[in-house]
C-alpha cells in the first residue's frame, strides 16, 4: 500500500511525519482498512502542542489479537488510535452517538470508498435514549470499579505510607475515564455534544460555579490527557466529581 494514499496535509506540521509512518504500517499490515480519520481537538482547532492526535481506524472484519505489535504502535505516544469495524460505525450512527457526530466533522486521512461523504449526508440529532441509558449503566459500573480501587489504595496508603513524602499508591485510570464520560453524559442530556476536552470544559463552566468541582474536572482532564494512573489526592477529587455527576 503506497503511503501517498494517506493525506496528512491538513494536519498540524508536528503530527504529519509520525501519522504518515504509523498509518502506512497500518495499511501495509491491514489491507482491509477502509478509513482513517481524525477527530477531537485537532479537528475543531482547540489542540495544543502537547495534544494527542485522535485517529479513528475503521476496518472490515477482525484484527489480529496483537495488532499493536504488527504496526509498532506506542500506546503512550502522541497518536491515539480508536478502532472500529464497519458494524460498530453503523451502530454509532443509528444511535446518533457523540462518535457519530465526531465522524461527521472529522478530517479525512484515508477514505477510498467515500464513507465520509455518506456520513455527512446522514441527519443526526441528539444521542438516542438507548445510547444514553446504556452508556450511563456502563460508566456507572466503571465508576464503582474506580472508587473501589481508590478505597483499596487509601487503605494501603494509611498502612504503609503514612506521613512519608514518598507514596507509590496508584488508582486505576478507569476512575478518570468513567468520571469524564459521566460528565460528558450530563452535557448530552442537556442538549450538547462536546467535540473535544476544551469544548467540554467550556460547557462545564456553564453548569456549575463550584470551585472544587471545576478543579476536580481540571485534574480529571489532565490525568486523562497524560494517560496514567491517578495519585491518591487526584483520585479523591475525581471520586467527588464522579459522585456529583452520578447525582445529576
Amino acid at each position: 500500500m503506497k503511503t501517498c494514499s494517506i493525506n496528512t496535509n491538513l494536519l498540524p506540521q508536528q503530527y504529519r511525519a509520525g501519522a504518515r509512518a504509523l498509518l502506512a504500517r497500518v495499511l501495509l499490515n491491514y489491507p482491509r482498512t477502509v478509513a482513517l480519520v481524525v477527530i477531537g481537538s485537532v479537528t475543531d482547532g482547540t489542540w495544543k502542542p502537547d495534544s494527542d492526535l485522535d485517529v479513528v481506524w475503521i476496518h472490515h472484519g477482525k484484527r489480529r489479537r496483537h495488532w499493536y505489535e504488527n504496526v509498532d504502535y506506542d500506546f503512550d505516544g502522541p497518536i491515539e488510535l480508536v478502532l472500529f469495524d464497519l458494524k460498530r460505525v453503523r451502530d454509532h450512527f443509528r444511535q446518533q452517538s457523540p462518535m457519530a457526530h465526531a465522524l461527521q466533522s472529522c478530517l479525512v486521512l484515508y477514505d477510498p470508498k467515500g464513507l465520509h461523504a455518506d456520513w455527512v449526508k446522514t441527519p443526526l440529532g441528539l444521542p438516542t435514549c438507548d445510547w444514553i441509558n446504556d452508556t450511563y449503566a456502563f460508566m456507572l459500573r466503571r465508576l464503582e470499579w474506580g472508587i473501589g480501587s481508590y478505597r483499596q489504595e487509601c487503605g494501603f496508603h494509611r498502612r504503609f505510607c503514612g506521613a512519608s513524602k514518598k507514596c507509590h499508591c496508584a488508582v486505576t485510570d478507569v476512575l478518570c475515564r468513567a468520571v469524564w464520560n459521566l460528565v460528558r453524559l450530563i452535557f448530552v442530556v442537556q442538549g450538547h455534544v462536546p467535540m473535544s476536552k476544551v469544548h467540554g470544559r467550556q460547557l462545564f463552566q456553564d453548569i456549575t460555579r463550584g470551585v472544587r468541582l471545576r478543579r476536580a474536572l481540571d485534574i480529571t482532564l489532565q490525568v486523562h490527557h497524560e494517560k496514567r494512573y491517578c495519585r491518591i489526592e487526584e483520585a479523591r477529587e475525581m471520586v467527588y466529581l464522579g459522585q456529583w455527576a452520578r447525582s445529576q
